[in-house]
């Protein structure tokens, strides 16, 4: 399974380089209201997760919030609200295509399907997927599970 902090550490490096606000509506309308809309998941642990203090921590949001601080220094601001919006995996993508939510700080991957809905700059982390099954349970490889039901997310990649 490779997961990708996606749209948002793809924004890490790129708001720098955006010239002004009046060359992307997402940086015109957070210059315009003062704030700023980020989808975040609720257990997607260690990347985005409600914390002890309620709120939405991890890697994932850490990089959102240096993100944050960029789009001030680009927009010539002091300060932006941070509006959090808690996203599933069926969710985020639409919420980031629709205008609802500005970045994603989650685990997502950049696959062809999304990329042509939003978009990704590069990747901060990558994994493997890997089938897990019972100690004993007699799956050694993928042919021994033709005929078992398996389980996996709605609305991801793996």
């Amino acid at each position: 399974m490779i997961f990708i902090v996606a749209f948002i550490s793809a924004l890490t490096f790129s708001v720098p380089a955006i010239a002004d606000a009046g060359d992307s509506p997402t940086l015109k309308r957070i210059q315009e209201s003062g704030v700023v809309n980020i989808g975040h998941r609720e257990t997607s642990i260690p990347f985005s997760y409600i914390g002890a203090n309620n709120e939405p921590e991890g890697y994932s949001i850490d990089l959102c919030h240096k993100i944050v601080d960029s789009i001030k220094e680009q927009l010539g601001v002091s300060s932006l609200e941070i509006n959090y919006v808690p996203v599933t995996g069926q969710t985020r993508i639409p919420l980031i295509a629709n205008g609802t939510i500005d970045m994603e700080c989650g685990s997502t991957t950049n696959n062809l399907t999304r990329q042509k809905q939003v978009e990704y700059l590069p990747t901060t982390f990558i994994t493997g997927t890997k089938i897990a099954s019972k100690v004993g349970s007699g799956i050694n490889e993928l042919e021994d599970m033709n005929g078992m039901v398996i389980g996996m997310s709605a609305g991801t990649t793996n």
